[in-house]
This record gives C-alpha cells, sequence and structure tokens, in this order.
C-alpha cells in the first residue's frame, strides 16, 4: 500500500513537468510579442513605403524586429549572448549604410542580417521541436519562424540581384523592378507559399537555385509543423487518459 501512494505521489509530481514548455524566449511572452512586432512590419510596409519618409519608418521598423528578436530566442546566457553578438553589427551596418551609403556597403547589411535572422530560425525551430506541449508561445513560434524565413530569402534575393546582375525579370506591371525592400519581401513571400504569380521571374541560375529552395523549405516546414503539433497534441491527450 506504501508502494502504491509513493508511486502516485510521484505520477502527479511529474506530470506537471512532462507538459511543461520551457519556453523560448527570455521573458513569458517573448515569442507572442516579436510575432506581433514582425506581423505589423510585413503588414504595413506596402503602405508606408511611399510616404515622404517611408524608408526611414520602414528602417525603425526593421531595427525594432531585429531587437525584439533577441530576447524571443534569449531563453539561456549563450543564446542570449550569441543575438546580441549578431544583432548588434547587423543593425549597426543597417543605418549607416542609410545613411552614409558610400562609407558602408549594402552587402555588409545582408550578410551580417542573413546570419542573424539564421540564428533566430535555428532558435525558433528548436524550441518548437524541443517543447511537450502545444501553448500560445509554441504557435507563436511556428509562425514567427515561418515568416523568418520569408525575411531570410528576401535578403538572399537581395543578395543575388547585386552580386549577379539581371537575375530577375519584371513584367510590365511591376512598377519597382528592382529586388529590395519591399519587391524582395513580396517575392519571397510568393516563392515560400509556392504561389508564384509570373510578375517577377528567376532568370539567372543563382536566382533559380535559390527560389527552388524556398519554394522546398516552404512546403517541407508546413508539413514538418504539422505534424509536430498533432504529435504533441496527440502525446497530450493519451497522457491525459492514463
Amino acid at each position: 500500500m506504501k508502494e502504491i501512494l509513493q508511486s502516485k505521489m510521484t505520477d502527479k509530481s511529474a506530470s506537471p513537468r512532462q507538459g511543461r514548455s520551457s519556453g523560448s524566449g527570455l521573458f513569458r511572452h517573448s515569442v507572442a510579442c516579436f510575432l506581433y512586432v514582425l506581423s505589423v512590419m510585413l503588414i504595413s510596409t506596402p503602405f508606408i513605403q511611399h510616404l515622404k519618409s517611408g524608408e526611414i519608418i520602414a528602417g525603425l521598423m526593421m531595427t525594432m524586429v531585429l531587437l525584439f528578436a533577441v530576447p524571443a530566442v534569449g531563453n539561456s546566457r549563450m543564446a542570449l549572448v550569441w543575438a546580441i553578438v549578431l544583432v548588434i553589427p547587423a543593425i549597426i551596418a543597417k543605418w549607416v549604410y542609410h545613411l552614409w551609403p558610400n562609407v558602408m556597403p549594402q552587402i555588409a547589411f545582408l550578410v551580417f542580417g542573413f546570419l542573424f535572422i539564421l540564428f533566430v530560425i535555428a532558435n525558433l525551430f528548436h524550441f518548437i521541436f524541443r517543447t511537450r506541449r502545444v501553448d500560445s508561445e509554441v504557435l507563436s513560434a511556428g509562425i514567427a519562424t515561418h515568416l523568418m524565413i520569408c525575411l531570410l530569402f528576401s535578403l538572399v534575393y537581395q543578395l543575388v540581384a547585386l552580386l549577379v546582375p539581371d537575375s530577375f525579370a519584371f513584367s510590365a506591371a511591376v512598377a519597382n523592378s528592382s529586388m529590395k525592400g519591399f519587391t524582395a519581401t513580396y517575392f519571397s513571400f510568393i516563392t515560400l507559399c509556392t504561389v508564384g504569380y509570373g510578375d517577377i521571374i528567376p532568370v539567372s541560375d543563382a536566382a533559380r537555385a535559390v527560389a527552388m529552395a524556398e519554394g522546398g523549405i516552404g512546403v517541407f516546414y508546413i508539413a514538418t509543423l504539422i505534424a509536430r503539433l498533432v504529435s504533441l497534441y496527440s502525446s497530450r491527450e493519451i497522457t491525459e487518459k492514463m
């Protein structure tokens, strides 16, 4: 009888730990706040880019996204330090190029921004696959990772257009026939979602290879994310029934 009681007490004390999500961010709702700022930037960019101070506002919003990404992945001291180390040169390169383009080339921000965003994606992806339950932070991390993949490839497309001229062909309906800003984000998003309207076409081999990679990553990420969430939900139901 004593052994049975001890076994039940052990099960009760262990069950909350098994269902607990450790969290990816430095604070409780860091990932959700990061997703909110990221979503606002992506939604508002096409409307503010035509304003008189649109480039400055867009730069400020990008800076806010980068800054909010730091606590979103800073669940450990090592991750927080690496996030700060990677985000500082990205922000500096962004604003130095914006204010003094002759001093800092655009490629500097594209490279530093790529490294930091890749670090954020890796940490969010790791959080999704190590968590033991589905909650708001896990769902926010899943959506934020998808949007950050879009942002990552938008930088890659700009880098390809910079290193390999005429890598993209634009239709006559496209007002901004240069792969930068919202145009790069738009092309990245429709490629990630495998839509492909045909208004922007990758021409060079490098651009086609990047588009192929993003399309494949978009399909496999959604499939993997859904499988992971379903697995977590199913295992939770089985645990509760037991």
